[in-house]
């Protein structure tokens, strides 16, 4: 490896991971340890490929509730994350003050060629992997990649592909508090975007938590939602190959639109 970061102490150190992985951009580098943290900003310009590995043990912890996400690729280009484990703050559907969404473990917004082997994102307050756009002014994530994913525990959402373009290819996800994966863009902008696609995923006890907004009942979690806040059409669905114990589905407003070889355990 060109260099390597190692866990010091229990403190946060949010500001020294953010520096070592920017001033090591374009090479193969690796976290070492239990690395405390609150929301870690990466900005990577497009160019040569910064490749992260997590070592054994290796993971980002996060230790405080109320910041949005816990690793945040912010218009980031060329990056491969392999074996990125990221643990959020408790598994529970918390409404902090009216805003019931904090805590992506991974956030990806803007930027594109991103790749992503292995992630193990679990207990967060809000969705496991999160790609979007902050706002309309915000080019659409490219070549979005997740590999053979283990995502469980994620208070809200497993998958939220809110913009761009996304593929999904093998892997779990369990115990999601509200929908395994679920596209749902906020503006027109977005949703006509969206190419989401989904492969050989295996799709487990979604709608586990009590997930509601202020004073409402519990709302209903799905496999795979794709509605959302735009009557806008989404440029593609793409399921294949997806199994769930439970395989409810909500998608409407997609140009192009597949579901093939998907299964599952009860009839719904």
């Amino acid at each position: 490896y060109a260099a390597t970061y190692t866990a010091t102490s229990a403190t946060d150190q949010t500001a020294a991971l953010k520096s070592f992985i920017e001033r090591n951009k374009g090479k193969r580098i690796a976290l070492s340890g239990v690395i405390p943290v609150t929301s870690v900003v990466i900005t990577l310009p497009a160019g040569a490929v910064t490749t992260i590995d997590w070592l054994p043990g290796a993971k980002l912890k996060g230790i405080a509730n109320n910041y949005p996400r816990i690793l945040f690729l912010n218009n980031t280009w060329d990056l491969i994350l392999n074996d990125p484990h990221i643990e959020g703050t408790g598994y529970r559907w918390d409404l902090h003050n009216g805003t019931a969404e904090t805590e992506e473990g991974l956030g990806i917004y803007s930027g594109g060629r991103i790749t992503v082997n292995r992630p193990n994102i679990h207990d967060t307050r809000g969705d496991g992997v999160y790609v979007g756009i902050d706002n309309d002014n915000q080019t659409t994530p490219v070549g979005i990649v997740l590999n053979d994913v283990n995502l469980y525990r994620n208070s809200r959402n497993g998958i939220t592909p809110n913009a761009g373009e996304l593929t999904v290819i093998g892997g779990k996800i369990d115990q999601s508090g509200l929908h395994s994966v679920d596209a749902e863009p906020n503006t027109d902008y977005a949703a006509r975007s969206i190419r989401m696609t989904l492969r050989n995923l295996r799709l487990t006890r979604h709608s586990n938590l009590d997930v509601h907004d202020e004073g409402a009942p519990k709302i209903t979690g799905y496999a795979v939602a794709g509605l959302g806040y735009s009557d806008a059409q989404k440029q593609l669905m793409d399921i294949r190959g997806v199994s769930s114990d439970k395989f409810n589905i909500a998608i409407d407003r997609a140009d192009v639109a597949y579901f093939m070889n998907n299964s599952s355990d009860v009839q719904v």
